[in-house]
């Protein structure tokens, strides 16, 4: 979406895209282009990599709190 809103279409052979998307500061996929958009893209495709990593973690945390909860913040396995 980032990419589609800092695209300018003036040069698009399509009459949809020219008359109204417009609006964006670089023609064409140059230097500018890779200095605003390509840390916005690594940044998602970091974001990306590691969130199932943090979910796991997340979710194992949650469930390790919610065992000791039940067993009434004992070292006891067996007790519930």
């Amino acid at each position: 979406m980032l990419m589609l809103v800092n695209a300018d279409f003036s040069e698009s052979k399509f009459a949809i895209l020219r008359d109204n998307l417009t609006i964006g500061r670089h023609s064409d996929l140059s230097q500018g282009w890779y200095n605003e958009i390509g840390p916005v893209v690594i940044g998602t495709q970091l974001f990306g990599a590691f969130m199932p990593v943090i979910k796991f973690g997340l979710h194992w945390i949650i469930d390790w709190l919610l065992k000791c909860r039940d067993r009434q913040w004992t070292s006891d396995k067996y007790m519930t």
